[in-house]
């Protein structure tokens, strides 16, 4: 994919990057009124993975998120934006999403052998993405029952992880890109 958008000139680039920072301020504002914590890449970093210099393709470019809730209450309003920068439509996609300490590490495999088993594992997919778009993909679950109250305070926080990745019928799948986020139980 990366020689692909190799290929592409810096007006090319400069669009894609345009549309997706005009997306990105609409999912924005539409977070803020749900009352969701929301999060996106600056412009040079979707320059930057635009180009291929920084990430795979496709890639995570915001996500949203209810950042606190009560033991027991389901959440049902998160989601990842992923856009694709090459000419080609994506598919067999999954943006998987677990809880434990993980975006440090080289290996996600490692971050999710060591995930935090009271949490839900919970997946989105399988979807694809057209040339140059964006899709949002949705999270629903449960907060444990048993989950510790953090106290609304930000010195003790979950760590959620969301991962987007490229599932091979018959092989392999790729890693594509990661992204966290924090959550409190009150």
């Amino acid at each position: 994919m990366a020689e692909e958008r190799s290929e592409r000139s810096e007006e090319e680039v400069r669009q894609d990057a345009e549309r997706l920072l005009e997306a990105l301020a609409y999912l924005q504002e539409e977070a803020q009124q749900q009352g969701l914590t929301f999060v996106s890449l600056s412009e040079e970093e979707i320059i930057r993975k635009i180009r291929g210099e920084s990430s795979s393709s496709p890639f995570i470019a915001g996500f949203g998120w209810t950042s606190a809730a009560s033991p027991g209450t389901w959440i049902s309003n998160n989601y990842a934006t992923i856009f694709n920068p090459d000419p080609t439509t994506q598919s067999n996609l999954f943006v998987s999403l677990f809880f434990g300490v993980a975006n440090f590490l080289d290996d996600i495999g490692e971050g999710l052998s060591g995930r935090d088993y009271e949490w839900p594992l919970v997946s989105a997919g399988p979807f694809f993405v057209s040339p140059h778009t964006y899709t949002t993909q949705g999270f629903m679950y449960q907060v444990p029952p048993s989950a510790p109250s953090t106290g609304l305070s930000t010195k003790h926080v979950h760590v959620a992880n969301v991962v987007l990745w490229q599932a091979e019928v018959f092989g392999k799948g790729t890693f594509l890109d990661r992204a966290y986020n924090t959550f409190m139980v009150s």
